[in-house]
């Protein structure tokens, strides 16, 4: 069973998909969330009355990692859940929302960019470092984009069904890169 990719023709078997190579080169600017969906944003940073945002956008609704050479894991989709008391989120006793700060991933997020703690969604790089130099694809839409520092991003889809994660260019109207699993047919 392989997942698909919409709106764009692709070889499942190759070791990358179209326009994710297109990141080789970029660095990684700017990390979002929408809940616990995390977008990390490759190449020039741009500002409008949307936010700011790079010229690639990857979000990603499956389970994550930043890997330090297959030693640590930096940081991780499940990172979102854990409260870290760094002194920069109250939390109200038993209803704390990682939404609005305060999570084991943002802090290590933070860390990473060099991006001290404010209010708002938005990481920023402020490193100059963290390059793309390689990405790859497996057949099941799993991804590793490998950065400069020794680092990288990897991605691992671990449902039968829906949308995994999309790539795709916030300022233009172009088709998206959406890889979806469906379950086997038959």
């Amino acid at each position: 069973m392989a997942g698909k990719v919409k709106n764009i023709t692709m070889d499942t078997t190759a070791p990358a998909a179209p326009g994710l190579p297109d990141l080789i080169g970029l660095p990684l600017v700017v990390a979002h969330h929408a809940g616990n969906m995390r977008g990390f944003h490759f190449g020039e940073v741009t500002t409008s009355e949307l936010g700011i945002a790079g010229q690639y956008a990857l979000h990603i609704q499956c389970p994550w990692r930043i890997e330090y050479e297959d030693e640590a894991i930096l940081t991780g989709f499940h990172d979102w859940y854990r409260f870290v008391d760094n002194g920069t989120a109250a939390v109200p006793s038993g209803s704390w929302d990682p939404a609005r700060g305060g999570s084991l991933q943002e802090l290590r997020l933070r860390e990473l960019f060099d991006c001290p703690f404010d209010t708002s969604k938005t990481i920023i790089n402020r490193t100059g470092r963290l390059i793309v130099t390689e990405v790859t694809l497996d057949r099941l839409g799993g991804f590793a984009i490998v950065l400069d520092q020794r680092l990288r991003i990897v991605s691992f889809p671990c449902s039968s069904e829906g949308e995994q994660w999309r790539l795709f260019r916030p300022d233009h109207e172009g088709p998206h890169l959406v890889w979806e699993t469906s379950p086997p047919a038959g």
